[in-house]
């Protein structure tokens, strides 16, 4: 017997014993292994219980009396509103005495009223004789008027119709579908919305984010001398933004006041906002034993921090840098803001299972909200959330921890932020990834006795319990994830936001933060092994530049991509060949994802069509970011086709928008 089975029996479970059903025998047997099935009976015990010892309810002394006055007065207003034909039915007996006493209350009653609660029966009904007219005689001639012109009509609608369906039909592939009143082109492929270089010193792109109208990205300096790629200190690094309005070839603008030592990485955009991680150099060892060290400077202890900084009209902040002067170099921009730090630490590699390679495993945002997945210096995986507001400080909570090598990834949320989910990864002796999908949602309480007022609690459960299931990307109302399951499998393996005990436990408590405990669990032999590999062997377009940014070993990952309606979860719609997909990222209305050969593929969620890309988007991409309705990528220089209209420091960004814009009809 297995859970589900269990769960439909536990409803019945004081029955089952009452009647001794054969099926007791296997029930009994399954809850003894079965932790969570016990729970759940323990929970369904307790509930039964409480009912059973509440007082019993009696009605009040008055209730007949009030109730038999208001079918007295409804009876009333009953006989004021019909015809004669239905109140010849009789007073029914009963009500006869509150009718009275209605009758005695009111001071001008109606004749009908009077007549009803009086001792005598209704009088019969005398139906009216109705003549029916007769109708006028029409001449022959008349007659045959008449349907000449009705004949005439429909010959003329006729023809009307098949002009219009021809004029239809040669203009059907210029026609825009409309979706939910959104007028979009037909979903057959994507055009490149910009294309234009940006010339300057910080010429080296490492990360990207853009909207229809502003492209952000973080750079290094170009430098000669340059033995480690790996190691930041030896470049200088910049923070810029390009205006996309405009010409295709624009002057960056710097975002920071001077340039920076430390690694700089973009991680979201949105309501004004700029996210990045900031990784400063690690920090070397001094003393007489300083030249004995051999250790790479990219698993030394180093701090990091999540930046963030409001690009908005801010008065108060305006008002603090009304008298600051311009920084030199930056060239008649307005004055640098100030970025706060919404969260730091330091990462220690030796403090983090060795396919761990970063202190951030994935962040998202909904509404005014950042989600954010990140290890402490102790290794000890959180996700938080940061409520960003202007004019105050950020509110952080914490969603959720996960200790014993267990790690919280790719956090993902709808628009209204009222499911959340994420990513839990784990390794086995056998070396093998494993992962599982979590859910946090805010539903309606349930009613309790007593004083009680409507509000939403969170209930915190697993979504996907099976070891094989990575990257939650929500898209416009779907959740897609990516299974290492096979498919025949994904037909019997159903959501269950019921909360569960045991291996990845997580505790629902409206009252506190939710924090689940973890075991190394048990891999399923089902679930085929993700080695964790070398980063290097990676076929993969990143969604920064790999070569100053490590791969996150779940990066590698090639499953079947699979997506669940989140209003009602049930079989879920495969995307894409089986086993073969890769690295998805959601925009607000597309889901883009990479197959085994690197090529790109692309859905649109809201009309339920593949979008052709891989033509614009070529294998040989650097890194491609995708964020709400906006992908940018950048390809080698040298592979752009115009080198010998570039300098050595020329970068070429190209994006595209999904929707396009619609060009409005030709009017004739």
């Amino acid at each position: 017997m297995n859970c589900s089975e269990a769960r439909e029996l536990l409803a019945n479970y004081d029955e089952l014993r009452k009647a001794k059903a054969d099926v007791l025998p296997a029930l009994d047997a399954h809850l003894k292994e079965c932790s969570a099935c016990r729970e759940i009976q323990q929970q369904n015990s307790f509930i039964g219980e409480g009912i059973r010892a509440l007082p019993p309810l009696s009605p009040s002394p008055v209730a007949h009396a009030k109730l038999m006055r208001a079918l007295a007065a409804e009876h009333t207003r009953y006989i004021q509103r019909n015809a004669s034909l239905d109140i010849s039915t009789p007073t029914p007996s009963f009500l006869k005495p509150y009718l009275k006493d209605l009758s005695a209350d009111e001071k001008h009653l109606e004749p009908l009223t009077t007549f009803s609660s009086a001792e005598t029966g209704p009088l019969p009904v005398v139906p009216m004789v109705r003549k029916r007219p007769r109708l006028a005689r029409m001449s022959h001639a008349s007659i045959v008027g008449i349907a000449a012109a009705v004949l005439m009509l429909i010959m003329v609608s006729g023809i009307s119709s098949l002009v219009l369906m021809s004029q239809t039909g040669n203009n059907s592939a210029s026609q825009p579908h409309i979706v939910n009143q959104v007028a979009v082109t037909s979903p057959t492929q994507i055009s490149v919305a910009y294309k234009g270089s940006a010339q300057g010193p910080y010429s080296h792109v490492v990360s990207s984010i853009a909207s229809r109208d502003t492209l952000y990205y973080t750079a290094y300096q170009n430098s000669l001398n340059v033995t480690d790629p790996t190691d930041s200190s030896q470049f200088t690094w910049m923070l810029e933004k390009l205006d996309l309005s405009g010409n295709t070839n624009v002057e960056p603008i710097p975002l920071l006041e001077k340039d920076s030592t430390s690694k700089l990485y973009i991680l979201e955009s949105f309501n004004d906002w700029l996210i990045w991680l900031q990784v400063d150099p690690p920090k070397t060892t001094s003393g007489k034993n300083s030249t004995t060290n051999t250790t790479p400077a990219n698993l030394l202890p180093h701090t990091w921090r999540v930046q963030a900084l409001y690009l908005g009209n801010d008065p108060e902040q305006n008002s603090k840098n009304k008298d600051k002067k311009e920084t030199e170099g930056t060239q008649g921009h307005p004055t640098f803001k100030t970025p706060i730090t919404l969260l730091k630490g330091t990462y220690d590699q030796s403090a983090v299972p060795a396919w761990v390679n970063s202190p951030l495993q994935g962040t998202s945002t909904y509404s005014n909200n950042l989600l954010v997945a990140w290890l402490d210096a102790q290794g000890t995986s959180h996700l938080n959330n940061y409520q960003l507001d202007p004019e105050k400080e950020p509110v952080s909570t914490e969603l959720a921890k996960a200790t014993d090598g267990h790690i919280l990834t790719t956090p993902t949320a709808t628009s209204n932020g009222l499911s959340i989910y994420w990513g839990e990864e784990w390794t086995t002796e056998d070396n093998a990834l494993h992962g599982n999908i979590w859910q946090n949602q805010q539903k309606e309480a349930p009613p309790q006795h007593g004083r009680w007022t409507p509000h939403n609690q969170t209930f915190q459960s697993l979504f996907r319990d099976d070891g094989g299931s990575f990257h939650p990307q929500v898209v416009n109302g779907t959740l897609f994830i990516l299974s290492t399951l096979p498919v025949d499998q994904e037909l019997i393996v159903k959501p269950s936001p019921t909360p569960t005990q045991g291996k990845g436990t997580a505790t629902a408590t409206p009252t506190r933060t939710p924090t689940h405990t973890k075991t190394t669990p048990t891999p399923s032999p089902s679930v085929p092994p993700t080695t964790t590999t070398s980063p290097a062997q990676a076929p993969i377009i990143a969604k920064n530049d790999p070569a100053s940014y490590p791969l996150q070993a779940d990066a590698r990952i090639l499953g079947t991509l699979l997506g669940y309606q989140i209003s009602d979860p049930g079989t879920p719609q495969q995307l894409g060949d089986e086993g073969q997909s890769m690295a998805p990222q959601g925009g607000d209305r597309f889901l883009i994802w990479q197959n085994k050969d690197k090529s790109i593929n692309m859905f649109d969620v809201l009309t339920n069509n593949a979008v052709n890309v891989k033509e614009a988007i070529p294998t040989n991409t650097i890194f491609l970011s995708v964020k709400g309705d906006t992908a940018v990528w950048i390809t080698p220089p040298e592979q752009n086709g115009d080198t010998n209209t570039q300098s050595a420091d020329t970068v070429l960004f190209k994006t595209f928008n999904w929707p396009t814009k619609v060009a409005p009809p030709a009017h004739p």
